[in-house]
């Protein structure tokens, strides 16, 4: 009878021994899934920050786009108000309304010309004085 109790603590102490390793292989198990899933949430949080940055880089490019663009119609505008001028300064009889229409057209061809937002214009007469300087 010793016999059998000595080979049936041996069969419970193998079993305790194998619940320990398998809590511990189930532990470990769960960190290692925890450990990956917070790796795929880092990427997926740096996957949506470079799409977001692609998307605001894709956005600017639209407005640069436009601004030039609307440059380039100011420019024809401003043109076209020259030749108008220049018809008038040769003896061309403006039309009734024509300085209100006029000054309307200045205002649609400011709007449209952002170009002094990003860079000042120069006055074509300098300041004598910051020469000296």
């Amino acid at each position: 009878m010793e016999q059998q109790f000595e080979r049936i603590f041996e069969a419970v102490e193998l079993r305790y021994e194998r619940s320990v390793a398998t809590v511990a292989e189930w532990a470990q198990r769960n960190l290692d899934w925890k450990a990956a899933e917070l790796r795929r949430q880092e990427e997926e949080r740096q996957r949506k920050e470079a799409q977001q940055r692609a998307e605001q880089e894709r956005q600017r490019k639209e407005k640069l786009f436009a601004e030039a663009e609307n440059w380039s119609k100011a420019g024809v505008l401003r043109a076209y108000l020259d030749m108008l001028d220049t018809r008038l300064g040769n003896g061309g009889k403006a039309m009734e309304g024509y300085a209100n229409w006029r000054k309307w057209a200045q205002t649609v061809i400011d709007e449209l010309d952002r170009s002094a937002s990003r860079v000042e214009v120069q006055s074509p007469h300098p300041n004598t004085e910051s020469a000296g300087r």
